[in-house]
């Protein structure tokens, strides 16, 4: 039983390295020069049985040079739910040679290839495809999304292809849609070929379609619809000033924030610390009669309008705020002989408040804010500044 299953477990490792080594899917140029070939990378889940996908990846060779070796792939969000080409087993394959495609009725950036091409087209559910054709010329490929009911956004764009930019919002669109073709442009072209293409548009690699990837767009305002929804975990110092309290420490809050498209929320905390040390004959409101350390709590929240823009792969967030705070202010401990405890005092502090958000790798992103929020009451020092950083996800 255990030599079973030690062939069993060989068999199966064989089984891996071979799938790793040779590749998958394959297509090739109808001349045999450029081929094209994907595999699906995958890892052990320490809570699945068997190995998972993780990625894709595109190579392209250009006879035994290797051009191209990056992962390909695109993100779509449905009722709540990130899918991701590449992480999602294919369901759905299909090849097809020596096609011939009308040059009237081609896209833009496929004209500078010639007419013939092979074809092989991927899918995975929920209804994700992705075409590659390679010609004699050069490579192209395009994602789809057919059969999904309701809206869907489009949102991580990877870019295999030389000069290509990801962008980290695509759009929200309903029913089927393409979106555009990525071309890349091994050699010029044939002269037997149409020759009224212009040499601009053979260049390494065509740019794709501006209107879905703005790498060049100016600095725009994304709409209300095609805002995505973003969760960061941060820190913050807060430094506080006014001589009502003396030497008061700087303290650290923790923080949870929440942007819903164009809406803003977050929620701090501030654990138990020493926030000052009353010293022997130094008496002051409200600690009078008090002596040894002092210390506080903090809770509160955030409220705001967050502003998305975007150039490129590149987001940005600016997003004004109000914050407010409760802290609660006791002593630990037994009180030296002849001083007592201050009673608990619930102080309140409200403010202004900025967070500027960067979207990196198109779903990552980084904050920092700054706040200043005044102390309500009398007797206490005049505000506290905040200053904090945070990371998280956009999704």
């Amino acid at each position: 039983m255990c030599i079973m299953r030690k062939y069993l477990v060989a068999i199966i490792t064989l089984m891996c390295i071979a799938s790793s080594v040779s590749a998958q899917y394959k297509v090739s140029s109808p001349n045999g020069v450029i081929r094209v070939e994907l595999n699906t990378n995958r890892e052990q889940r320490w809570i699945r049985r068997f190995m998972v996908p993780r990625s894709m990846t595109i190579r392209v060779y250009e006879g035994r040079r290797l051009v191209v070796d990056k992962e390909i792939g695109v993100d779509v969000k449905l009722h709540g739910h990130c899918y991701s080409f590449g992480k999602i087993d294919v369901d759905l394959r299909q090849s097809d040679q020596g096609l011939i495609e009308s040059a009237e009725n081609r896209a833009n950036a496929l004209r500078a290839f010639s007419t013939t091409y092979n074809r092989l087209q991927l899918g995975v559910k929920p209804g994700i495809i992705l075409e590659v054709r390679a010609y004699n010329e050069g490579v192209a490929y395009q994602f789809r999304v057919a059969g999904i009911d309701g809206n869907y956004k489009v949102l991580r764009l990877c870019a295999p292809f030389p000069n290509e930019k990801p962008i980290a919002i695509v759009g929200t669109f309903r029913g089927d849609h393409l979106l555009p073709w990525s071309v890349l442009n091994l050699s010029s072209y044939d002269d037997e070929a149409d020759t009224s293409i212009s040499a601009s548009n053979i260049t390494f690699p065509t740019p794709p379609d501006s209107t879905l990837r703005p790498s060049t767009s100016p600095f725009r305002l994304v709409s209300w619809r095609n805002a995505l929804t973003s969760v960061t975990l941060g820190a913050s110092i807060n430094m506080y000033h006014g001589s009502a309290w003396q030497h008061m420490n700087t303290d650290y809050s923790y923080n949870v924030n929440l942007t819903y498209k164009y809406l803003y929320t977050g929620i701090s905390f501030a654990p138990c610390n020493e926030i000052l040390f009353v010293h022997f004959q130094h008496e002051y409101e409200p600690f009078l009669g008090v002596m040894g350390s002092i210390h506080q709590w903090k809770l509160g929240g955030r409220l705001g309008l967050s502003l998305p823009f975007q150039q490129g792969m590149e987001v940005w967030n600016f997003t004004p705020y109000v914050a407010a705070s409760l802290m609660r202010v006791r002593q630990h401990g037994i009180p030296a002989i002849g001083y007592h405890k201050p009673e608990i005092h619930r102080e309140y502090l409200i403010g202004p408040g900025l967070s500027i958000q960067f979207t990196f790798a198109g779903r990552y992103v980084w904050a920092v804010n700054y706040e200043y929020q005044l102390f309500t009451q009398r007797l206490t020092p005049k505000g506290m500044h905040s200053l904090g950083t945070s990371i998280g996800v956009m999704f």
